[in-house]
């Protein structure tokens, strides 16, 4: 990738975890987490939580979790 792209664009990690709603089926954000070079934390654009170095090794468990999850519901 374009070093300058990478930057503009940030990195995708996966899917936004923090709940937005008492309802855990609908109530999880769901927006995609990017990391931009040069950014301390990971910011979600859409719920405004911010997932700190010292958060990432769960928030990536979580992600790793919540997309084999996702592979074994869709359909063949």
């Amino acid at each position: 990738m374009h070093p300058r792209l990478a930057e503009e664009r940030g990195t995708r990690l996966g899917m936004c975890p923090q709940l937005v709603s008492e309802d855990e089926a609908e109530g999880v954000c769901g927006a995609p987490l990017k990391h931009y070079p040069g950014d301390r934390a990971v910011t979600c654009r859409w719920c405004g939580t911010v997932y700190e170095p010292h958060a990432w090794t769960a928030l990536r468990d979580w992600i790793d979790y919540e997309e084999s999850n996702a592979r074994l519901v869709q359909p063949s």
